[in-house]
Formats: structure tokens, C-alpha cells, sequence
């Protein structure tokens, strides 16, 4: 199962690509597997590649990521026997080169994105991860000294929450962003535009990008913290319509539409303004234009109800919105290209995750999604062929739905396209979801775990002095321990499970006193959950992921450079052949 990359090297790849300082790995940090030198070598190999020499000589990057579209969700929707044509997606797909992070969950990945660290370095290892500010002291809580008491904290929604409270993490100790994320996003460490220094005030002339990020959530706390409120351009913004009670948006802008945030979003600032993507974009105070250009955009598109999930209008609107999501990559990249400046734009779509949590992993709604988003990508890469079609079509404010085909020679955009998902999926059956027994609830405090992920690497937290009796029980009850893998925190970590380091402090307590494993397709669910999806339920099927199997952890590489760019297989080094975080289960 070894790959010669991971999702954490592409997401530091992409950072230098972006002009970002990041540290360098050193033999001095003890690290778990992998030398330094392999470390550092994996990320600018991927920087190559993409980028062109240094991540730098080539024009435009945009980088797709699909939330949940692992290499086996591809193969079962895009083999031609199943879509009819040749998949653009399968074709250009390098399918060994890439793992996903552990947990293979959508936080973790989106932070290691955002911060080019592993999910033992971040403040983000899953879901709803239980933390506590401060120490309380005989009849003095410690929210008498700016602590709080103990939360859940999840940071994909709306605003970064409390679930236990249903507050804001901020009423409860967690003011600062860097109290939530530990790691400061990348788009930090680039360069101020038109300063002429770099974010530590060095003079210099620093390579820039101009940014993008088009997503169904800007405006959420998380995609304003990866964001970092470097917002420069100013439009009118679409308010949604209808938020989920997990506070994800379900309903967008109108067909067609794209939108800009109304205002920058500076600190504490901006309609809509959410902290998760401020923080992504770098929190980059005193960023200005220059020579008029906007050098950082956040654009808006629309997203799928959950009550068309697994009925026909969800797959269209699902496929719809990601076109307007193309559409709004292309006239950024347009626009940077006439104007002469380097740009990278990056479109996350939620899809085909939403759909498949709801539907399972074989539900033909979710097969006309992937296929939807294949030939999407497959039109943005054909109107990356014309330059000066695409330019004058974006001057001219015209239509980038169709592209008539030509025999005559085009000039090519200097434009990689990447394309990945954050994990995989599987399918969980309602027998296969399993509460745990009350022997082992009783040695606990909190159990973080769940359907649709949080159950495929549950993090257990133990109450005072009950940890060996909690591996006892565990261990003569077969229907956990046959199912399960029970490590503790330590064993999981010095088996590399959350990166080549172990974790900082600050990021220890989140993770509890052990990490409950799936082998196979089994998921510990909480009793609502049993009778919602459970045989004493509506017995219905649910997608999930988290834990170590192929169909989890093997993600896409799909990397489009124009013709006569170094193929990537011919730069990679004998050398470079092993991987942090290749731990992948074989599925029983």
C-alpha cells in the first residue's frame, strides 16, 4: 500500500508554489519514520511538478479538491462500462501516488491543507474533539480566570461551536483562533503585495500569486481562518436561504450565479464574515492592491439541499453548482492572465460526500455526481487550451458553458490543473453500526464517535484511573475487539498515525486516552443513531469514513500540465519510496 506521497506533501507543495516560507523538517525533531531530507524532498518534488521549477515558473495553478471522491469511488462510477466514455478523471489519474491524512476526515484534511501540517501538529484531528481552557480549583471554575468549561469543539460550521454547549467555542474560553488551530494557515506566510517584503518584513522582492477560493461555505468560520481574511475585491453577496441543523448552508446562490463577498474580510469584519476562512487566507493585515488588480478573491456558489439528496434535482444542482464553481475558476484565471500575474484558485466542492453519507456509496444519484464533476473538469481543461478565447470570452463577459471545438492550433494556458479528494468512503449497512455496551461506556467521560466517521476512529476519553479496565473489557468483548483495533494515544502516535512528529500539547488532550480503529466496514454509532439508521430504526445505510481502509485512505492524483511539461513520474528520485502515515488496513 505505499504511496510515494500524502495529502499533508501536496498541501506544503502547494504552499511553496504560493510563495509560503515553510520550515524545513530536521533530523534534530526526532522524527517517527521517515528522514528529513525524505520529508522535505517529497513536497518540493510535488512543488515541482506542478509549478514548474521551484513551484514558481508556472503561470496558474487550480487546485480541486472533491470532498470524499477516493480512487475506488472513481473506479465505481467512471469505468466505461459504467459512464460510457473515457473518464478524463480516470485517464489522467496517477492512482498509487497519493494517501490521505489520519483520521481520513474532512477537518483533519482541510487543516493540514490550510496549514501544510499533520493532524498531530494542528488543532484539528477530527470532529467534535473534546478540550478544556483552564484549571478549576475548589469552588473557583476555571471561568472565573478566563477558562471554561469542558467543550467539543467543531470547526465546520457556520461558526466554530461548542456541540456539548451549542455555543461558540469563544464563550468558552477559545477567544483566539490560534487557541482552536495551534498552526497559523500558509496563506500567512506569504508575500504582502506590492510591499515588497514578506509577512516577517523582510525587504526582498517575493514571488506572489494572486488567490481564489470558491466554495459553498465562504463566509463560515473555517473558510475565513484558512482564508485569513485577505478578501480584497468588493460585490454583492448571495444570503442562503436555508442552514442545516449541523449549520452547513443547503441552499445557494440562483442557478448560475457566482458572487463575491460584499466586504473585505478583515478581522472582525465583513458580511457574513466566518473565522475558518480568514484564517485560511492568512490573516493578512495591511494587504492592499496593486496597480488597482485584486489579488485575493473569495467567491460564493450554491449548495444542494439535503432534501433533494438521493432524488434527482440534488444530483443537478450538486453538478450544476460545481460548474459554477468551473466557470468562476476560469474567469479568475482569465483575468489574472490578461492582467499578467500569477494566480492559484481553489474550488472545494462538498460533493460527492453529502450525497453519499445520505445514500451509501453505490446509489446511482451519487454515480451521475462523479460523472457530472468528471465532465466539468474535462471542460475546464478544454478551455485551459484556448488562451485568447478564454481571455477575450472573460473580456466580453460572455459564456463559459460551451466551447466549440476546432482542428485549428491553439495557444495553450501556462495552467496546471490538480485534482484530489480530502478521504475516501465506504458504505455502512445498519447491522454493521454497533453501540458500545455500558461496561465499557462506564469507564468513560466522552466518546467521540459516530455513523458517518467519528465511529471509524473513535478517540475515547477515559474517566480518572479506568484506562486499564477499559483495555480489559474491551479486550473479552469479540464484538469490539474482533472489529476494533484499541491502540492508545502514545501506541498510535509513535506508529506515525498522526505524522512523522509526535503531537504537540496542545493537541493532546483532544485526542483522549485511546483511538478505537475500524478494520473493517463496522462503525460505532451512538444509540439516537441506532434508531435513526439502526435495525431498531429505519435500517437505512450510511456513507462514512475516518478510519485506515484503502477505499479511505487512497485519494486521487490527477495533475494536467500543458504539453511539454516534464511527465511527473520522470522526476521522482529512486530514493524517495517511503511514506508517513501509509498505515492502510487491509479490509477483512
Amino acid at each position: 500500500h505505499d504511496a510515494l506521497s500524502n495529502f499533508t506533501d501536496l498541501a506544503a507543495a502547494l504552499a511553496l508554489c504560493c510563495g509560503a516560507e515553510l520550515p524545513a523538517f530536521s533530523e534534530s525533531e526526532n522524527l517517527l519514520g521517515d528522514s528529513a531530507a525524505t520529508l522535505n524532498s517529497r513536497r518540493h518534488i510535488l512543488a515541482d511538478e506542478i509549478g514548474g521549477e521551484a513551484g514558481k515558473s508556472r503561470r496558474h495553478i487550480i487546485f480541486i479538491l472533491c470532498d470524499g471522491m477516493g480512487n475506488d469511488i472513481m473506479e465505481r462510477h467512471l469505468r466505461q462500462e459504467v459512464f460510457g466514455e473515457e473518464s478524463f478523471l480516470l485517464t489522467n489519474n496517477d492512482p498509487n501516488r497519493l494517501k490521505a491524512v489520519f483520521p481520513s476526515t474532512t477537518p483533519a484534511a482541510l487543516t493540514t491543507l490550510a496549514t501544510a501540517a499533520y493532524p498531530g501538529q494542528h488543532g484539528m484531528p477530527g470532529w467534535d474533539l473534546r478540550d478544556k481552557k483552564g484549571c478549576d480549583f475548589p469552588g473557583e471554575p476555571a471561568e472565573g480566570t478566563g477558562g471554561g468549561p469542558p467543550v467539543q469543539i467543531r470547526v465546520l460550521a457556520k461558526k466554530i461551536m461548542d456541540m456539548r454547549s451549542g455555543e461558540p467555542v469563544a464563550q468558552k474560553g477559545f477567544e483566539a483562533l490560534d487557541d482552536v488551530f495551534i498552526q497559523k494557515p500558509w496563506a500567512s506566510q506569504t508575500c504582502i503585495i506590492g510591499s515588497g517584503k514578506s509577512k516577517k518584513g523582510e525587504e526582498q522582492s517575493p514571488f506572489c500569486r494572486s488567490m481564489a477560493y470558491i466554495n459553498a461555505y465562504n463566509g463560515d468560520d473555517f473558510p475565513n481562518w484558512y482564508q485569513a481574511q485577505n478578501d480584497t475585491c468588493q460585490s454583492n453577496t448571495y444570503k442562503t436561504k436555508e442552514t442545516g441543523s449541523d449549520g452547513f448552508h443547503k441552499e445557494g446562490p440562483p442557478p448560475g450565479k457566482i458572487n463575491m463577498k460584499t466586504e473585505p474580510t478583515h478581522p472582525g469584519t465583513g458580511a457574513g464574515a466566518s473565522e475558518f476562512s480568514s484564517w485560511q487566507m492568512g490573516s493578512r493585515n495591511g494587504l492592499h492592491k496593486a496597480n488597482d488588480d485584486c489579488w485575493f478573491q473569495a467567491k460564493s456558489i450554491g449548495e444542494t439541499s439535503f432534501a433533494t439528496l438521493g432524488q434527482p434535482e440534488g444530483s443537478s444542482d450538486a453538478i450544476r453548482f460545481f460548474g459554477d464553481s468551473i466557470d468562476g475558476a476560469l474567469s479568475c484565471v482569465a483575468e489574472a492572465d490578461a492582467k499578467g500575474i500569477p494566480s492559484f484558485t481553489y474550488i472545494y466542492t462538498a460533493h460527492p460526500d453529502k450525497h453519499m453519507h445520505s445514500l451509501g456509496v453505490d446509489h446511482p444519484e451519487v454515480g451521475k455526481v462523479v460523472r457530472g464533476i468528471d465532465t466539468e473538469i474535462r471542460r475546464l481543461w478544454s478551455w485551459l487550451g484556448d488562451s485568447q478565447l478564454l481571455r477575450s470570452t472573460w473580456k466580453e463577459k460572455g459564456s463559459f458553458k460551451d466551447l466549440e471545438e476546432s482542428l485549428e492550433k491553439k495557444e495553450r494556458l501556462d495552467a496546471a490543473v490538480i485534482v484530489t479528494a480530502d478521504h475516501g468512503h465506504v458504505t455502512v449497512m445498519p447491522d454493521e453500526m454497533i453501540e458500545l455496551p455500558s461496561l465499557i461506556t462506564d469507564c468513560l467521560e466522552y466518546a467521540n464517535l459516530g455513523v458517518h466517521g467519528k465511529g471509524r476512529h473513535a478517540y475515547l476519553h477515559c474517566r480518572a484511573g479506568m484506562q486499564n479496565i477499559l483495555k480489559q473489557r474491551w479486550k473479552s468483548d469479540g464484538n469490539l475487539s474482533e472489529r476494533f483495533i484499541l491502540l492508545s494515544i502514545e501506541d498510535a502516535s509513535l506508529n506515525g498515525l498522526f505524522g512523522p512528529l509526535l503531537p504537540v500539547l496542545e493537541v493532546r488532550p483532544r485526542l483522549g486516552d485511546f483511538v478505537a480503529i475500524a478494520t473493517g466496514k463496522h462503525t460505532l454509532v451512538t444509540s439516537n443513531e441506532t434508531r435513526k439508521y439502526g435495525m431498531q430504526g429505519h435500517a437505512r445505510c450510511q456513507g462514512a469514513h475516518g478510519s485506515l481502509l484503502p477505499a479511505e485512505m487512497n485519494i486521487p492524483y490527477v495533475l494536467c500540465v500543458p504539453e511539454g511539461a516534464t511527465p511527473p513520474n520522470e522526476r521522482l528520485p529512486s530514493t524517495v519510496h517511503r511514506n508517513n502515515q501509509q498505515n492502510v488496513i487491509t479490509q477483512k
